[in-house]
């Protein structure tokens, strides 16, 4: 998945690995000899000078106490074996995500101190002048994420699915497996994960796109497959919702053609728009997806679906954030209306752009990315 990882065989050489190198993320399984998971994680989250990888403790142990235990102790997630990669990785993906943004959120604070120290050398700016200041920026804060009535949204996403989750871990309480065989108990447990996934993607979206307010934070300056950012996002999105009867094409004459730019945010704007073409949809999902030159500047990747598609006058809005086209807590398809925000966004730091369109067949709609081939180099 373009990851450096390296290897250790016990718990020792694992917290060696941690103090000398320098790790965004361990998988540290909890069962190990010399020592194990538990004591790496008390030693590394008790020197506070060192250095704080995010840790996901993997174990065959799925008692609350050993969750629990790992958990208290600083771990930041918690697998059980057999595990299922896709939800390994997006789990991965999700404490990456998170690590960038605080680093964002400390790299903003500094800033922030640093302005106020200025303001305040300056014997003509008052502290009531400098208050006023943050409070301007805290109140446009503000105002950005109550766009959009967001607090009644999340209250409405973010219920719904915790309902299910709950509900069904009650059933599951008094669930006789035997009885109902392994293949309702499968469907339970799967329908409890997905739920899951939902709730977590909601989470990543919002922060994903505070993040990208403040500028793209990560160099956009390497090669990247849009083919191969393609297939792994549909192939991560049938982890997430039903996708057993959606269906795929690619279309491409050039399936090595890289462009440059940032990896994971390029990911993030090709799963948006692969997203809506599966999700607004009352029939299977037959998603074409065509990757081609379009002039000598941009790459374009065009997204067609055979959707609801979009009203013409709304082309415009839907790709501003929390933004829906039905915006009533009874509409038919779930969602804060961010994933679009959020590819509009991607593409605009990538100097490239975002046109939706109606599919040819006037059935459905276009998402159009235009990536550029080359990014700019940041003047001195």
């Amino acid at each position: 998945m373009g990851c450096d990882v390296s290897m250790a065989t016990n718990g020792r050489e694992a917290l060696d690995a941690i103090k000398d190198d320098d790790h965004e993320i361990v998988l540290l399984d909890i069962m190990m000899p010399e020592m194990n998971g538990f004591d790496v994680i008390e030693k590394v989250r008790a020197n506070k000078d060192g250095k704080q990888p995010s840790i996901i403790a993997i174990s065959a142990r799925h008692d609350t106490d050993a969750i629990t235990r790992a958990l208290n102790m600083g771990a930041n997630d918690y697998v059980t074996k057999p595990y299922d990669f896709p939800v390994v990785w997006a789990r991965v993906e999700k404490q990456l995500n998170q690590a960038r943004s605080m680093s964002l959120v400390r790299e903003v604070n500094t800033r922030l101190m640093k302005r106020i120290r200025k303001l305040r050398e300056n014997e003509h700016v008052t502290l009531e002048d400098t208050e006023g200041a943050v409070d301007a920026i805290i109140r446009t804060a503000l105002q950005s994420v109550q766009r959009g009535d967001l607090q009644s949204k999340l209250n409405h996403e973010v219920r719904t699915r915790l309902h299910q989750i709950l509900g069904l871990s009650q059933q599951m309480q008094s669930y006789d497996i035997e009885k109902a065989g392994p293949f309702e108990t499968e469907r339970r447990f799967r329908h409890i994960e997905k739920s899951g996934l939902g709730l977590l993607a909601i989470f990543e979206d919002l922060t994903d796109y505070m993040t990208l307010q403040g500028g793209l934070p990560e160099p956009a300056d390497m090669d990247v497959n849009l083919r191969s950012a393609v297939l792994h996002e549909w192939e991560m999105l049938g982890g997430r919702q039903d996708m057993s009867a959606a269906s795929i094409e690619i279309f491409t004459n050039d399936p090595k053609q890289t462009v440059k730019a940032s990896p994971y945010y390029v990911r993030k704007a090709i799963a948006a728009v692969l997203s809506n073409a599966a999700r607004f949809n009352d029939k299977p999902a037959q998603v074409k997806v065509r990757l081609s030159p379009f002039s000598e500047e941009f790459y374009r990747v065009a997204v067609e679906d055979n959707g609801i598609g979009i009203p013409a006058d709304q082309r415009v809005d839907v790709l501003a954030p929390f933004y829906q086209v039905d915006n009533s807590t009874t509409r038919k398809y779930n969602g804060l209306g961010l994933g679009l925000a959020i590819a509009n966004s991607v593409m605009t730091l990538h100097n490239g752009k975002i046109e939706l369109k109606e599919a040819p067949s006037g059935k459905g709609a276009v998402a159009e990315l235009y990536f550029p081939y080359t990014q700019p180099q940041p003047t001195a």
